[in-house]
């Protein structure tokens, strides 16, 4: 005989599992939800690891190029301290000949190679191609301020606080300043240098000059009515004896020349660069001597061959290297010698 049940039948509706099986299913369900998030974020983590040690990677290979550039560099300007007529019949066939002859004459030197995963890049220009703000005369300040645009009534003021600045006395100028008379009485005060210019930059310290580049209606009141350095900051330097290497100096440099037109300068950056040839070649176009520039371009001013030359001694050096799209950039003043070069100033730039 079969033994009757006990339990009670439940009522419709009522679920057979205990109560507690609602709040375990969702205790259960947010650990679920957590352990996801964590296993997400290590893995962003872990993306985001291996993106930062790809870009360190390739910013420290980028580096390292850059710096075989700078070594390329020394190499080229070891050479051009004897690419002269006296080693040509030595060294003239060889493959970097006309390269170390270019620079020997303070022409631009290119360069771009790939080595392993990245590319060099370099660039080596005479530092001749620009003016010495040290050694510029009077003439020489205000065609680069008519050029600039700088009003003619600033000039003689601007011009007498470079020479109060430079010079090694504290006896100010009419429309000059020295340090008790007005860079004492500045809010932030310091005194005049009393001596050349050791970088272009420190023109910003000068009375009536500014570093933007803004025009004045962009600038704030308190500062209308200074120059901007960095308006004509590529026309200068604080290297070489003065003369303007005619192998390498931009059009607006070599307008700051007495009597130099826009024309004539024109003329010569064509005929340096074999542009008023019928047809393209390889061989080497720039100047041989001043007395060759003067046979060349008509209509040079006279009076403005001491000024002038085709040598250099000082370069400036400009190398990159990039790794899958990182760069890393090293630029350079360098004094050439025949066992390569000698650094004057040195910048390591961020990738960009």
């Amino acid at each position: 005989m079969l033994k009757q049940s006990t339990q009670r039948p439940l009522p419709p509706g009522e679920n057979p599992a205990s109560p507690n099986a609602g709040s375990a299913l969702i205790v259960v369900l947010w650990v679920i939800g957590l352990l996801s998030i964590l296993i997400s974020s290590f893995a962003f983590d872990m993306h985001v690891e291996a993106k930062l040690a790809s870009y360190q990677k390739k910013r420290t290979e980028a580096a390292y190029l850059a710096l075989a550039g700078i070594e390329r560099a020394q190499w080229f300007l070891s050479r051009s301290t004897f690419a002269t007529e006296a080693y040509e019949g030595e060294y003239g066939e060889e493959w970097w000949w006309g390269q170390a002859e270019r620079l020997s004459r303070g022409g631009a030197f290119q360069f771009e190679e790939s080595l392993g995963a990245g590319t060099v890049r370099l660039e080596i220009t005479a530092e001749p191609a620009r003016r010495n703000v040290n050694r510029l005369t009077d003439e020489e300040w205000e065609n680069i301020f008519e050029m600039v645009g700088v009003g003619e009534d600033l000039w003689s003021d601007l011009i007498a606080s470079i020479r109060d600045w430079i010079d090694a006395d504290e006896d100010t100028r009419p429309e000059g300043a020295e340090t008790d008379d007005y860079y004492k009485t500045l809010e932030n005060p310091y005194a005049a240098k009393n001596s050349p210019l050791d970088t272009v930059q420190e023109l910003n310290l000068v009375k009536g000059f500014h570093p933007r580049h803004e025009s004045d209606s962009d600038r704030p009141e308190e500062e209308q009515g200074y120059v901007s350095v960095g308006a004509f900051s590529d026309l200068l330097t604080v290297y070489g004896d003065g003369k303007v290497n005619v192998n390498s100096a931009s059009a607006r440099v070599l307008m700051t020349l007495p009597g130099m037109t826009e024309l004539t300068a024109s003329d010569i950056q064509l005929e340096r660069e074999g542009g008023y040839l019928d047809a393209p070649t390889e061989e080497d176009t720039s100047f041989e001597s001043i007395g060759d520039l003067y046979s060349r371009v008509p209509d040079m001013p006279a009076n403005i061959q001491d000024r002038l030359t085709i040598g250099a001694s000082v370069f400036r050096i400009h190398s990159v290297g990039e790794v899958g799209g990182v760069e890393r950039k090293i630029w350079c003043i360098a004094n050439a010698t025949p066992t390569g070069m000698r650094v004057l100033r040195w910048l390591e730039q961020e990738d960009i």
